[in-house]
């Protein structure tokens, strides 16, 4: 047997001024009733399921995204940036982030004025190798 597990009471209808409720049941499914509908609650079409384009896009998300940042994440991401000279895909890579986390945090962190900026100084950095020979 179906049951309730919440009741919302929506605002009046502007045809009829009845009162309506939507009830949300244990099995997923949604119901409306009308005060001034003869036919007592009736089913709400289903929810459309998510479309595997949106459910792709949370499941690559990197594993840290929407995470906060700690000083020891900041200190690491200067030091990819100044140190190591990585370019931006290659700190989100290791750090876990998004390339577009990585610049707004350059930013945050004023080591840039503007993402504008950021992603100048990222595409010099692409088009000149690391030299990774020792000195």
């Amino acid at each position: 047997m179906r049951k309730i597990v919440q009741i919302q009471v929506l605002p009046a209808d502007a045809e009829s001024a009845s009162n309506r409720l939507c009830a949300l049941c244990d099995d997923g499914s949604l119901w409306l009733w009308a005060s001034q509908a003869a036919d007592g609650w009736q089913p709400l079409p289903p929810i459309p399921a998510a479309s595997p384009d949106a459910v792709a896009d949370t499941v690559n998300k990197p594993a840290q995204a929407g995470a906060r940042w700690t000083a020891e994440d900041d200190t690491q991401l200067a030091q990819l940036w100044y140190e190591a000279q990585l370019d931006v895909a290659r700190i989100a890579a290791q750090v876990q982030r998004s390339e577009g986390a990585i610049v707004s945090r350059l930013v945050k962190l004023d080591f840039f004025a503007s993402s504008e900026d950021a992603r100048a100084a990222n595409r010099l950095r692409r088009k000149t190798p690391v030299d990774s020979t020792p000195d």
